[in-house]
C-alpha cells in the first residue's frame, strides 16, 4: 500500500519522477479482471459502487510512463 499515492501526489505536485514498487496503476475493477491482478479487486469495487464525495485520482496510466 502507498504505491498509488505515492504516483498520485508526485503528479499532483509535478515532480520529475516517482519511484514506487508493486503500485496499482489504475482503479478499475475491469481492467484488474483483463490483467489477472486481483488482489484489490474487491476494493475498487467498492469504490466503484460508493464513490467518494469528492475524488482526487483518475487512472494514472492516462498520463504516466510506467516501466515494468
Amino acid at each position: 500500500m502507498g504505491g498509488y499515492a505515492a504516483i498520485l501526489f508526485g503528479k499532483l505536485l509535478d515532480v520529475d519522477q516517482v519511484l514506487a514498487f508493486g503500485s496499482l496503476s489504475f482503479l478499475n475493477s475491469q481492467k484488474a479482471i483483463e490483467i489477472a491482478d486481483t488482489l484489490w479487486l474487491t476494493v475498487m469495487q467498492n469504490l466503484e459502487a460508493n464513490p467518494p464525495a469528492k475524488c482526487y485520482f483518475n487512472d494514472a496510466s492516462k498520463t504516466i510512463q510506467f516501466y515494468y
